[in-house]
């Protein structure tokens, strides 16, 4: 089952150690203007430790489940698996819709 959560929302009140989940809460917009790259790093640390470290299972979410999320998880693909933001974006379109906004975008 899912042993780490990353909120790409801010959440507030959800203790996830009760049930043996780590959490990790990012409170960032989904907004052109927002800098997802001073929050990256933290993330994707989060997320590499959560399955190299703790062999765990990641659940990355946001509001609608369409653009921090992804962005995160396509940055994830990027790194760990060497793909572009394209192809990256093509994986996740495979199991789930996405609407990664335009300064996520050119971030990644």
């Amino acid at each position: 089952g899912i042993t780490h959560i990353l909120s790409m929302v801010e959440v507030g009140g959800f203790d996830s150690t009760q049930f043996g989940i780590v959490r990790k809460e990012v409170a960032i917009d989904d907004v052109e203007s927002e800098n997802l790259l001073i929050h990256l790093e933290d993330c994707l640390e989060f997320i590499d430790n959560a399955i190299v470290v703790c062999k765990g299972v990641v659940l990355v979410h946001c509001r609608m489940g369409l653009s921090r999320s992804v962005s995160v998880i396509v940055a994830h693909l990027m790194r760990s698996e060497g793909l572009s933001f394209a192809k990256g974006l093509a994986e996740v379109e495979k199991v789930s819709p996405t609407a990664v906004n335009h300064g996520f975008r050119k971030q990644l």
